[in-house]
């Protein structure tokens, strides 16, 4: 039996899951930044929260698309 990612209702819990996903790393944030600091990795603690904010608006994209 092959199990399709769309439709199927399923889109309300991947809102949930995105909604939780994108609140749970823009609380961390700072708490990333300061470890860059701290271990002189800030470029790469940037760059990383960067491609994060980028994967999150494809995964918005994604699911408003499906609806």
């Amino acid at each position: 039996m092959t199990h399709s990612t769309r439709g199927g209702g399923r889109s309300p819990m991947l809102k949930l899951f995105a909604r939780l996903m994108v609140w749970w790393f823009r609380k961390w944030y700072p708490v990333f930044r300061f470890v860059g600091r701290q271990t002189g990795n800030e470029t790469y603690i940037e760059t990383s929260i960067k491609i994060t904010e980028e994967n999150i608006e494809r995964i918005w994209a994604a699911i408003e698309e499906d609806e």
